[in-house]
């Protein structure tokens, strides 16, 4: 039961006055890349730390 509510949670975007929610989806060990989703009241995005070749960072539409 404890799990359905976790679950129930994570599949409703946080309201306005809560915090975003932030969750790895990825690594890279070779290229020492991360994935991470962000989640808010106003949507969600991905950034990739280390991505480029300088170890720039991206931010985008997260992958379906």
């Amino acid at each position: 039961m404890q799990q359905g509510f976790a679950d129930a949670y994570a599949a409703v975007p946080p309201k306005w006055y809560e915090a975003s929610r932030i969750e790895e989806i990825g690594a890279n060990a070779a290229r020492g890349s991360h994935t991470y989703k962000i989640t808010s009241a106003l949507g969600t995005l991905c950034v990739t730390t280390g991505a480029g070749k300088n170890g720039e960072t991206m931010i985008g539409n997260c992958p379906k």
